[in-house]
């Protein structure tokens, strides 16, 4: 499921890059708002697990098992909805990417990923989102900065 994730997360990375303090927070809002859309059906369980995961270090694996166990049937949509998640992140990384064309230039990816960890770290309701970049750099065997 990490991998899931990290291949998400990349997709979004490779199209959205931006320049200034604001259009890195405006991005950092429609991507937050965009992943939440895609995630609305994913039980609160299966994403504080993701969250939690991403947080902690905990195996992500384990922590659906739990989740799993609480309640199956829900656990089992979570599934279905994650794994239909690419296609949807794509279509949210070209559409931030249009809308920010005029802003939009290639950065280096940690930079890009110090941007994100601390533009989603403070905005209420993004810690989903936030968790993707985590485990993307973690994917990547980065540390997370959090200050500019």
């Amino acid at each position: 499921m990490k991998a899931l994730l990290f291949v998400l997360f990349s997709i979004f990375l490779n199209v959205s890059f931006a320049q200034t303090h604001d259009d890195w927070t405006n991005l950092s809002k429609d991507y937050c708002k965009g992943m939440n859309k895609l995630v609305k059906k994913v039980s609160e369980a299966s994403k504080n697990a993701i969250i939690t995961s991403a947080n902690t270090g905990e195996d992500l694996q384990t922590l659906f098992v739990a989740v799993a166990n609480d309640n199956l049937k829900q656990f089992e949509k979570d599934v279905d909805v994650l794994q239909d998640l690419p296609s949807g992140v794509m279509e949210l990384a070209f559409k931030l990417n249009k809308k920010y064309s005029d802003v939009l230039e290639g950065v280096e990816v940690n930079e890009v990923n110090r941007h994100y960890l601390i533009e989603l770290e403070s905005l209420k309701g993004c810690e989903f989102a936030r968790a993707l970049v985590i485990i993307g750099m973690q994917e990547m065997d980065e540390e997370p900065e959090t200050e500019y």
